[in-house]
């Protein structure tokens, strides 16, 4: 009887130690899972905030967002190569040599060239979609609305509301968890 009562009481801490784990390992997610499920969320707010904003019908959607979706992957990949070769020149500008800081300085001036095409593509291509007008706008959308994201990042930080500064957002970027 008294061993029954030993295993009966390591079986129901095996449990809840085994419940622990498992509800921890569902909980916490890794760094890389987080980050991708932040980025899928932002990216499902934008893309209600900008069908919204731009008044797209269903089929005008169905055609923008895969030119949306390249412009931004380019954009992306645009920019992370500028500011990778900001960080190199601002971490170790004193003790790169002459000829390679002009190197990484023509490289980061067509970069900006490349930022410049990458637009014009984009614009051209929405156009074709949704008219310049709208095309035109989206370009502002994407800017007003990292803006709003950064502002409503910035204010959960500091435990405020919106930026005062700015007003109320139209449309909040993102839900907050509940």
């Amino acid at each position: 009887m008294k061993n029954l009562g030993k295993a009966l009481t390591a079986s129901v801490v095996m449990f809840f130690a085994t419940s622990m784990v498992i509800a921890q390992g569902d909980g916490s997610k890794s760094g890389a899972d987080k980050k991708k499920e932040n980025f899928e969320k932002i990216e499902a707010a934008k893309k209600e905030y900008f069908t919204q904003e731009l008044k797209l019908t269903d089929k005008e959607a169905e055609k923008f967002w895969p030119v949306h979706d390249e412009f931004s992957k380019a954009d992306r990949e645009n920019r992370k190569k500028q500011r990778e070769i900001g960080k190199e020149l601002r971490h170790g500008f004193d003790s790169i040599p002459e000829k390679d800081v002009r190197t990484k300085m023509e490289t980061m001036l067509n970069l900006e060239s490349a930022d410049v095409q990458i637009k014009k593509d984009y614009l051209n291509k929405a156009a074709d979609v949704i008219g310049y007008k709208r095309a035109a706008k989206s370009l502002h959308l994407e800017h007003e609305f990292k803006r709003e994201l950064m502002d409503r990042v910035k204010d959960k930080e500091h435990g405020k509301g919106p930026n005062p500064g700015r007003g109320e957002f139209r449309k909040p970027p993102v839900e907050e968890a509940e």
